[in-house]
């Protein structure tokens, strides 16, 4: 009885180890609350389950189109990555089992060095490969990547089948008159099959799910399912747990209402389980019904795109694709409908998390997009690697009388001879008002010393970001090329770093929103995103969450659109740009990234309050810094870049 009992235990708890993470991804696509990720709001009050995810499945909305993609990307990637491993796998197998020699030993560490090397350095080492090949990233890229690393798990499983093998039953077929192939396709293969089975169901998990591996071979528009949940599940401001848990709800209850159409597989399947399909089919379409808002109350922009495309002089681009290479939620979706729906075209937008990644996929050979929005002090080395074009400004009639001059001295290049300016960010510090002492002023880069927030800080993964705080909290200019004053910026922020529990760009929004983090060193479009909040998207506004500009001097950042030299539809490129200048575009930009765009019209076109609130006084800029260019200087650079490795050599405690 006991040792039953202890069986029963350990077996309850594997089960609860495999599956109650599924259930609680099924139970938070339920969640009223997109940021915080919490059923509760910010006054700590149980806020009720929300249907609005399971809503947007049903109810056809535009994220689904780039979800579907990357997913039936990521099925057909594995589907074929699985059955070339299999191949190559078990005559791999056959050959190392069969035919001995003194390198055996050496064949099978070449065969399985793959299953202990880091993902990383397959996905570098693929990468340099391609790149020295000359092959562009993309669908086949992914595709030889998958199989490269899957292979091995199979001939793994396969030796182990072979292992048992007996060849007696394969003597026996010889002696009976039977030859090689119909032997092998007869006899051998339906009893190694177990083992190709195992291996090939390995070897599809192991490439549906990869996400490292993928990120260094992908290319434009190539993003599989596993690398597209992980940008959104870092950048986006709705809420992506819920909405794929709702995605992946649906899709089963789909293809459970699907299964019934059969009488025979009906009367096969256990009525409690028909019970729970036919109540999450019912469930789902009560949700479908409850929640219609999708598209109803967005602006029709399509008007808009065709004067541009029509002023850039576009004509006969139905069917193509523009691929856009750019910062998370950063065009609002009304946007990309508008220029869909006017020129009949395919926009897909692929993402990056710091200009240094953006940089070296692009360096690497990322090709295939047609406009990238680098920062600011980006541009210049962009250029002088002849990454970018010149821009024909014949083509982008709106740009230049459509600019907001009061921008001028914080962009690159006011002429807009290679970029066209985007959008304008502010660097500072995004808190939660409730965590932080009465008397303690959070405007100022001394906070960071404050013992009272120790582990509940981070700081931007940023390189200029954080070596530029330090330059600023002792009063030295954000581009100081001076190594004593560098150097002092380093010993500052290792000061800091006793606070710091860690560096990070991308999720400190969502933590500071969850109480995970007191302050987070951040950009003022995320802060803003969170504390005006968004309905639609299931996020309140957020009166315990505040931001603050460092008064000893701050970041501004300003996004430029470029145009790669290899971009394969420059006119589309043209035409977007020209568009995004147009006075209700540029409207419902800002509206949507909740900061300043340097577009005059679309400025003057916002509703009053809502610009004092993303366009900051002149008064307040004059304590804000530019980013300006570091890589002209080969020697300020290679200062930057050691001061940063010291840095980071240290982990935050």
């Amino acid at each position: 009885m006991k040792r039953s009992y202890f069986s029963t235990v350990v077996m309850a708890l594997v089960l609860a180890f495999l599956y109650v993470p599924i259930v609680l991804v099924v139970v938070y696509g339920f969640i009223p609350n997109g940021i915080s990720m919490s059923f509760f709001d910010s006054s700590g009050s149980f806020a009720g389950f929300s249907s609005r995810w399971y809503s947007m499945i049903f109810s056809g909305d535009s994220r689904l189109e780039a979800l579907m993609q990357s997913f039936w990307l990521s099925l057909v990637v594995a589907g074929l990555a699985t059955l070339v491993s299999c191949v190559l796998g078990t005559t791999a197998a056959l050959a190392l089992h069969r035919w001995r020699s003194r390198l055996q030993g050496l064949h099978h560490a070449l065969v399985y060095t793959p299953l202990i090397m880091p993902d990383i350095l397959i996905g570098i080492s693929l990468l340099m490969l391609f790149v020295a090949c000359g092959v562009d990233c993309g669908f086949w890229t992914i595709l030889i990547a998958h199989v490269t690393f899957c292979v091995s798990y199979v001939v793994m499983t396969i030796l182990a089948r072979l292992q048992d093998f007996d060849y007696r039953i394969v003597e026996a077929a010889y002696d009976l008159g039977a030859g090689p192939w119909y032997t092998f396709f007869k006899v051998e293969l339906p009893l190694l099959m177990p083992g190709i089975v195992a291996g090939g169901l390995l070897a599809f998990t192991l490439s549906i799910d990869d996400v490292v591996i993928t990120s260094f071979v992908n290319g434009a528009g190539t993003n599989t399912f596993p690398t597209y949940v992980s940008s959104m599940t870092k950048h986006s401001r709705n809420l992506p747990a819920a909405f794929f848990a709702a995605f992946f709800a649906a899709l089963a209850s789909r293809r459970a209402r699907a299964a019934t159409k059969d009488e025979r597989k009906i009367k096969q399947m256990d009525s409690k389980t028909m019970r729970i399909a036919a109540a999450a089919i019912a469930a789902a379409a009560v949700m479908a019904g409850c929640s219609k808002q999708d598209g109803e109350d967005k602006v029709d922009l399509s008007g808009q795109a065709k004067a541009a495309a029509k002023s850039a002089g576009l004509s006969g681009k139905e069917g193509k694709t523009l691929h856009i290479y750019t910062w998370s939620d950063y065009v609002a979706p009304e946007v990309l409908e508008g220029f869909k729906k006017a020129l009949g075209v395919k926009v897909v937008i692929d993402t990056f998390d710091s200009n240094e990644a953006m940089y070296a996929k692009l360096k690497a050979g990322g090709t295939g997009y047609d406009i990238i929005t680098p920062s600011s002090y980006f541009v210049p080395l962009m250029v002088r690697e002849k990454l970018v074009r010149k821009l024909d400004h014949s083509k982008l009639p709106n740009v230049r009388p459509n600019f907001d001059k009061s921008f001028a001295d914080q962009v690159f290049d006011p002429t807009f001879e290679y970029n066209v300016p985007y959008a304008v960010t502010y660097t500072g510090f995004m808190y939660r008002k409730d965590k932080v002492p009465a008397g303690v002023d959070v405007a100022t880069w001394k906070v960071l010393d404050n013992p009272a927030f120790k582990g509940k800080v981070t700081l931007l993964d940023d390189i200029r970001e954080v070596i530029g705080a330090g330059l600023m909290s002792l009063g030295y200019p954000l581009n100081s090329d001076k190594p004593v004053e560098i150097e002092a910026a380093v010993a500052q922020v290792l000061k800091w770093k006793q606070n710091i529990r860690k560096f990070d760009a991308e999720s400190y929004k969502t933590e500071v929103a969850s109480g995970a983090t007191w302050i987070g060193h951040g950009y003022s479009t995320d802060a803003t995103q969170v504390i005006l909040g968004d309905e639609d998207e299931g996020n309140p506004p957020r009166k315990d969450i505040g931001f603050a500009l460092p008064k000893e001097g701050f970041v501004i950042a300003v996004d430029e659109m470029v145009i790669p030299v290899s971009a394969p539809e420059p006119e589309l490129a043209y035409a977007f740009i020209n568009y995004v200048y147009t006075t209700e575009v540029a409207k419902a930009n800002m509206e949507y990234i909740m900061g300043p765009m340097p577009v005059k019209p679309g400025i003057a076109a916002l509703d009053e309050d809502y610009r004092k609130k993303i366009v900051l006084d002149q008064n307040v800029l004059k304590n804000g810094q530019v980013l300006r260019p570091i890589d002209d200087s080969p020697a300020v650079k290679a200062l930057y870049d050691k001061a940063w490795d010291r840095i980071k050599a240290t982990s935050a405690r």
